[in-house]
């Protein structure tokens, strides 16, 4: 049972129930608040990257990409790709709307070819002489950039095998 008598109450405005709620509630609204804050001071609601990986045999693919964004700030995607015949073309498709969205306008090494195909963009490059190749692609979030999840398949084909990796990008004001 809780003492209400030293809660100083207004006469006529509220009763001690009442005003034990309100308190009640301002502290609720309080810890919320530091709740909120600290989150916020330790990065979980900034900008962050994740990691997906697929593997088949002696090929695999690694793909590192913004996993929450906001609007202004620079954006980048790895893809890495180990393994399979060493001189065989390298083809990466990427959603054309994940360019869009994500502002990506660089891709590093430059490829040899670049097409569409279904609403994706392909970009090949002719002979990997390594048994790893590393593909960045950079670019800028636009500053109005359409806010909420985005959902993409980012594909690697090696020599005829196709890879294929689930990404999924949060874009927050």
């Amino acid at each position: 049972m809780t003492d209400t008598s030293d809660i100083e109450v207004l006469a006529g405005v509220a009763g001690p129930q009442q005003a034990l709620r309100a308190r009640n509630l301002r502290r609720i609204g309080v810890v919320v608040l530091v709740l909120f804050v600290g989150a916020a001071a330790s990065g979980w609601l900034g900008p962050r990257e994740s990691t997906a990986t697929d593997r088949s045999g002696d090929l695999s693919v690694q793909v590192t990409f913004p996993q929450v964004v906001r609007a202004g700030v620079d954006t980048t995607m790895q893809v890495v790709v180990e393994g399979g015949a060493p001189d065989a073309p390298l083809a990466v498709e990427i959603p054309a709307e994940v360019f869009d969205r994500l502002g990506f306008d660089t891709i590093v090494p430059a490829p040899t070819d670049e097409s569409s195909r279904d609403g994706a963009v392909v970009l090949v490059w002719e002979q990997v002489r390594d048994s790893a190749a590393t593909v960045t692609v950079v670019g800028r979030m636009p500053t109005r950039a359409k806010l909420g999840s985005l959902r993409y398949p980012v594909r690697a084909v090696v020599g005829g095998r196709t890879m294929q990796v689930e990404a999924r990008t949060w874009v927050l004001p």
